[in-house]
C-alpha cells in the first residue's frame, strides 16, 4: 500500500495552493467564447516551446467579452447563441465570497442559503453523486463505515455546537456539510489506508480530529476551506494516535505504574 507519511493529493494540493494563491484562488477565467481562436493549440505550442511571449495571447483573450460569441453581436446579447455555446460562468465559490465576513464575524448578517435555486442545486446533486460512490466503496468493503460514520457525526455534531455558540464566525450545519470538500474528504480521503491511523480505536480519534479541525481552520483559517490542511495535520498524528490507541500484545501486562512491563 505505501509508506506515505501524508495524503498525495492534499499534500500536492498544499503545495500548489501556498505556491501560486492568487492563480488557485481569485483568478477565473472571463467567459470568452471565441478566446479558442486566438489561444489554439498552435498557439499553446509556440508558447510552450517557442519561447513566444504568453501575455499576447492573454491581452487578445482578455480583450474578448461574451457579445464576441458570434458574429452578430445583437444576437449574442440577446442570449440566443450566447446559451448555446456557454455552459456556465466560472466564478468564487459561496466560502470565498463568504472569506471577507467570515474574518469580520459577521456570517449570521449573510443572506441565507436558499437550496430551491439552481446554483445551489448543483451543490446538492454533488453531495449525492459523493454519497452514491461511497456507497459502493462500502458495498464492496474498500472503505471502513465506522470512519464514515464517525467523521459525518462528529462533523455535524461539532458544526451545530459551534454555529450555535458563535454563528458570526461558523457557518451553519448544511453549508458546512454541502460547500467545500467536506464531501469528498468523508468518502474518499480520510478513509486512505496508508495515512490514516492503523488501530480501529485510533481510526475513530482520527475520522473526529479531522471533523473537528476542518470546522476551526475553516472559521479561523486564511484560506476559504480547510479540508486539505486538516487531513495533513491529522495525518501527521497518526503515529502518536497508533502508539496512545495500541492493543496491549498478548503476554504482556501493565506496570502499577503505567506502561508496559
Amino acid at each position: 500500500l505505501g509508506h506515505n507519511i501524508f495524503n498525495p493529493a492534499m499534500a500536492g494540493f498544499i503545495f500548489i495552493v501556498i505556491s501560486c494563491p492568487k492563480i488557485v484562488g481569485t483568478t477565473w477565467i472571463s467567459p470568452a467564447p471565441q478566446a479558442y481562436t486566438y489561444a489554439s493549440a498552435q498557439a499553446t505550442f509556440d508558447v510552450v516551446y517557442s519561447g513566444q511571449n504568453a501575455s499576447e495571447i492573454k491581452n487578445l483573450v482578455d480583450s474578448l467579452n461574451v457579445t464576441d460569441n458570434s458574429n452578430d453581436a445583437i444576437e449574442a446579447v440577446s442570449g440566443h447563441s450566447l446559451t448555446k455555446t456557454l455552459d456556465a460562468f466560472t466564478g468564487a465559490t459561496f466560502l470565498e465570497l463568504a472569506k471577507t465576513p467570515r474574518k469580520s464575524g459577521v456570517l449570521n448578517e449573510m443572506t441565507p442559503n436558499d437550496y430551491s435555486k439552481s446554483q445551489n442545486q448543483a451543490y446538492i446533486a454533488l453531495a449525492i453523486a459523493y454519497i452514491l460512490g461511497g456507497i459502493v466503496l462500502l458495498a464492496f468493503r474498500i472503505i471502513i463505515f465506522k470512519m464514515v460514520f464517525t467523521f459525518f457525526a462528529a462533523f455535524l455534531v461539532f458544526s451545530a455546537i459551534f454555529y450555535h455558540l458563535n454563528p458570526g464566525q461558523f457557518f451553519t450545519p448544511l453549508d458546512n456539510l454541502l460547500f467545500g470538500g467536506t464531501m469528498i474528504a468523508g468518502f474518499f480521503i480520510i478513509t486512505d489506508p496508508v495515512t490514516n491511523s492503523g488501530t480501529a480505536r485510533g481510526r475513530v480519534y482520527f475520522s473526529i480530529l479531522v471533523a473537528f479541525l476542518i470546522l476551526i481552520i475553516r472559521a479561523y483559517g486564511s484560506y476559504s476551506d480547510a479540508v486539505a490542511f486538516s487531513i495533513m495535520l491529522a495525518n501527521a498524528c497518526a503515529p502518536l494516535i497508533d502508539v496512545l490507541t495500541r492493543r496491549r500484545p498478548y503476554g504482556i501486562r501493565y506496570k502499577k505504574k503505567g506502561g508496559l512491563l
